[in-house]
């Protein structure tokens, strides 16, 4: 089930919004507060498939049993049980996503003839899994009790996160599982506020754009060689389509859980506007870049061991990083781009030299983008024809309909012509103009609605901004336009 569906928008969240009201504002029950919520959650992950309900049932099950048995070691022998719950939840999502692309790889570089065991992908497992790990390993260091079951699976199974994050810390957001604030306009208003942001960039902004990108890069798998225009139209229509669609859910997410008064932690802040790799990152993914940081980066040795170890450190986190997104090289090609490219801005600083702001943005925000082309492309073939479209190396096609305004250009530009099968023509030059200047310039949702986080959920940005719900109301009416035909969100199963 998707956010921007009629079923849910229309069907199960005005359900649940009444039962939970019921249960925790008329009867003053939080314990029935807690079930509805975890019923909820458990029918949202069954709607798409039982068997993504079993396998996350399954998982949770054994990782209490884990974090039980943690509970009871002595902190010199708890080590080894953490080695062995962490290595459960590896080969769990190991057998599952990368199964296929392990035996592949075997088969190829061996000539033997094996069969991909073609296992399906279950529904956030990625997500679910990283969650565990970071609470095993927290456990294990501060020796905390196993929490009770039903928290623990309302936690894991809490549907606004559960298919793309914002990823969770469990000591975080476990006071307001426990207590379920009774529904109010002071967390029920900005929820719904992040929520219509979220709606209009994903059904208006990134599904107007899949289009475009989808076409783009299938031909690129076909093996068609991209004009200039068609692959910097092409390549900026996927740069924006992901940014949209990514951190529209991530609002939708924010939002949803605002009404049960649970504050999700901040998950993106304006990424296109930062000034280096390492300013992208901490806008980019934020809860996937403090994960990374503090389970792999630091636990690899971090910065301690000099510098050439540092940057030996962010290229593995970055490439393991790229595979976390899913079973394809190419994932880890673009990881391992990224970790390149923070190695050398952290070895820039180190210089103490700096670029302008327009120069020093510019340079961030061409690697991000080359890098998706890496992130979107299934081979490096695709890939390097793309890169070959972008310095015009397969010619500059321009759109139909301008032979007359633009021939005196022919005899000038070489490899100039006109394509009749061109994608990228003047509408679509337009729509992306229209989402660079939203990325670029405008405020982003949490400074738009949330504001200082500091004083609870919801509070402070009203005062601030007076019309935010009149726009945020704007916005989520043309995203209603746009659902009864929703599309799968791009990270809907990694």
């Amino acid at each position: 089930m998707l956010f921007g569906s009629f079923e849910f928008i229309f069907g199960l969240l005005p359900a649940l919004l009444a039962a939970y009201w019921l249960a925790r504002n008329r009867l003053d029950n939080v314990r029935l507060a807690q079930w509805v919520v975890l019923a909820a959650s458990l029918f949202f992950i069954a709607a798409g498939s039982v068997l993504d309900l079993a396998l996350l049932l399954s998982s949770l099950a054994v990782n209490w049993l884990f974090l039980n048995a943690l509970a009871r070691f002595e902190s010199s022998r708890r080590h080894l049980m953490l080695g062995l719950a962490v290595a459960a939840n590896l080969s769990y999502i190991g057998a599952f996503k990368y199964g296929d692309l392990f035996v592949e790889t075997v088969a190829r570089t061996s000539g033997l003839a094996l069969e991909p065991p073609g296992l399906p992908l279950p529904l956030a497992i990625s997500f679910y899994t990283f969650q565990l790990i970071a609470l095993l390993v927290d456990s294990a260091r501060a020796g905390w009790p196993a929490p009770p079951a039903r928290t623990m699976a309302l936690f894991f199974s809490f549907f606004p996160h559960l298919l793309a994050g914002p990823l969770l810390w469990f000591q975080e957001v476990r006071g307001a599982l426990e207590t379920m604030r009774p529904l109010d306009a002071r967390t029920a208003v900005p929820g719904l506020m992040m929520f219509s942001i979220g709606l209009f960039k994903k059904a208006v902004v990134a599904d107007g754009l899949a289009s475009l990108a989808n076409a783009h890069f299938g031909r690129l798998e076909g093996g068609h060689a991209p004009s200039f225009i068609d692959a910097w139209g092409g390549t900026l229509a996927y740069t924006f389509q992901i940014y949209f669609d990514f951190s529209g859910y991530s609002d939708m997410a924010v939002g949803l859980a605002l009404f049960f008064g649970v504050a999700l932690p901040i998950n993106f802040f304006s990424p296109y506007k930062a000034l280096s790799i390492i300013d992208f990152w901490r806008r980019w993914h934020m809860t996937l870049s403090r994960f990374l940081r503090e389970y792999l980066y630091f636990a690899l040795g971090g910065n301690r061991r000099g510098q050439v170890r540092r940057w030996i450190n962010l290229m593995l986190t970055m490439t393991i990083g790229g595979l976390w997104h899913g079973a394809s090289w190419n994932f880890a090609l673009w990881g391992a781009a990224h970790g390149t490219m923070l190695a050398a801005n952290h070895a820039w600083r180190g210089t103490g030299l700096r670029l302008p702001r327009g120069l020093a943005w510019a340079a961030t925000f061409t690697g991000v983008m080359l890098c998706w082309v890496l992130f979107r492309t299934q081979t490096t073939d695709a890939a390097i024809a793309n890169f070959s479209g972008l310095v015009g190396l397969n010619g500059i096609a321009l759109p139909p309909g301008y032979e007359a305004a633009l021939a005196p250009l022919a005899g000038v530009v070489p490899g100039l012509r006109f394509a009749g099968d061109g994608l990228v023509r003047i509408q679509e030059m337009a729509f992306l103009a229209f989402c660079a200047a939203i990325a670029f310039a405008m405020p982003n949702s949490e400074q738009l609605v949330r504001g200082d986080r500091s004083r609870g959920p919801g509070t402070g940005a009203l005062l601030r901004a007076r019309m935010g719900p009149v726009v945020c109301g704007a916005l989520g009416a043309l995203g209603l336009m746009s659902i009864f035909h929703p599309v799968a969100f791009i990270y809907f199963r990694f």
